[in-house]
């Protein structure tokens, strides 16, 4: 996934500043990308400015979020005369199944729909967007901001001072601008932060142990969310566990999302100097992501029903300890990254013969930080280094020849099998060589021919620098 030629991910891109989105899936477009273009490469391209007078574009969205599939539940009663068929005798009597139909004793009978007490029926989501694009003949710019708001299923306790219910907050900004600097020098200077903020519930139990699944599992008969007399119901140890405690009563967390992006792009003309048709260009980005996590989560004390005693109240047995006060944990994490690439483009047209050439060189270089780099190993530095090319030939629109090849290599080789630039090194991987050649003629249906090499060797290093 390339946005503006950087290896970025596609959900912090705004889906109003998409200009153009292109999928490249045969071997001879995707060989100049190496081996981590194997699988195919997405392009996506940013909106930049336009000359003429500003243009402003707002945009605001609104939405509705419901479940795609929610399982009927079986209530008490069904439950109840299920058991007793499947068991072959009248575990539960009929003044009980009587006492979970007509709902008079809630706290030794109940009768409750978990899925139902747990989530909502639907959820809303809004989007906002503000943009403002101009420019003259020196310089044209395009300057995007948005907002993104969406909220969870999750029903909420009221009675809280904190929301435990989940939802989603982001904000986002954006800021292309390209200057001609020189008649034959242009600056492209492309800017980006993101800002995220996700709310969850205390609970970090997930799948069959977490809120779905124990919403799913819980017998409507096994226990009330609360008793009358305000003790929040759970089961005895290793029995299972109180939806209703997992989503309300177990705090809350809060995750926090940073990014920051960049790209400079210098484009030189060399078509007056050196000769026709030749262009070189400089890209240089630095990104980095920070996510901060910060957890206020307790376990309530739980109690369980066992009976009545002579003047009709309830008796208990504790089944958690628990704590009052929320407990506070705060994590970071995040990744660094620096990408360097040069290239030379030459196009030029003798005719009806049209030919093109263009030659790169780029290298990368991700660093994780905090809690991502909790090891020596993954606190090294991850580099890429390759070269690629390409030319292709025309005649008369009609007949077409192409050919691409990449070598690409990284810091996780020994020292006998890096790059001949060198990097740093690190255990397993395996280097890459590649080249493609294609012709097809466009005067009938395109018959493609292509033959690829690769190479590729495995070796085992130290993390010693070279």
């Amino acid at each position: 996934m390339l946005v503006d030629g950087i290896e970025r991910d596609l959900d912090l891109v705004d889906i109003e500043d998409i200009k153009e989105f292109s999928i490249l899936k045969d071997a001879a477009a995707t060989a100049v990308y190496g081996v981590r273009g194997a699988n195919g490469v997405v392009l996506v391209t940013t909106r930049g400015g336009i000359v003429g007078k500003p243009q402003i574009n707002i945009k605001f969205e609104a939405g509705m979020v419901q479940p795609t599939k929610i399982p009927d539940m079986v209530d008490a009663v069904q439950f109840a005369e299920m058991y007793n068929a499947a068991a072959g005798y009248d575990f539960y009597s009929k003044k009980d199944i009587q006492t979970f139909r007509d709902g008079s004793d809630p706290d030794l009978h109940p009768n409750i729909d978990w899925v139902d007490r747990l989530y909502k029926d639907y959820s809303f989501n809004q989007r906002v967007n503000v943009n403002i694009s101009g420019g003259g003949s020196t310089a044209k710019y395009y300057i995007s901001g948005g907002f993104y708001n969406e909220d969870g299923l999750f029903k909420a306790d009221n009675m809280k001072e904190y929301n435990t219910s989940v939802f989603y907050r982001r904000f986002n900004f954006r800021s292309n601008v390209e200057v001609q600097l020189h008649k034959y020098t242009k600056l492209n200077v492309n800017l980006a932060t993101t800002f995220e903020r996700k709310n969850e519930p205390g609970s970090s139990a997930t799948g069959a142990n977490g809120i779905w699944g124990y919403a799913l599992k819980t017998a409507a008969n096994a226990f009330p969310d609360v008793y009358s007399n305000g003790y929040l119901a759970g089961p005895a140890s290793g029995q299972g566990e109180n939806p209703y405690a997992l989503l309300t009563q177990t705090g809350y967390r809060e995750i926090f999302y940073n990014t920051a992006q960049s790209l400079f792009v210098l484009t030189q003309d060399l078509g007056d100097w050196v000769t026709k048709g030749l262009t070189v260009s400089i890209k240089g980005s630095f990104d980095a992501k920070n996510e901060n996590n910060l957890s206020r989560t307790k376990t309530s004390p739980q109690w369980l029903a066992t009976g009545r005693n002579e003047a009709g109240e309830l008796e208990f047995n504790q089944t958690k300890i628990g704590e009052e006060n929320l407990t506070y944990k705060q994590t970071n994490k995040g990744y660094r990254s620096v990408y360097f690439e040069a290239v030379a483009n030459w196009a030029r047209t003798f005719g009806k013969h049209d030919l093109s050439a263009m030659f790169l060189f780029q290298q990368s270089q991700k660093n994780y930080v905090g809690e991502s780099a909790n090891n020596s190993e993954k606190a090294l530095p991850y580099r890429h280094q390759g070269i690629a090319g390409r030319i292709t030939y025309n005649y008369d629109n009609r007949y077409f020849v192409e050919g691409n090849f990449g070598y690409n290599g990284s810091e996780n080789f020994s020292p006998n099998h890096r790059s001949p630039w060198g990097t740093s090194s690190r255990t397993k991987n395996s280097s890459h060589r590649s080249a493609t050649w294609s012709a097809w003629s466009s005067s009938k249906p395109p018959t493609v021919w292509w033959a690829t090499t690769r190479s590729a060797a495995t070796a085992v290093s130290s993390t010693t620098k070279p």
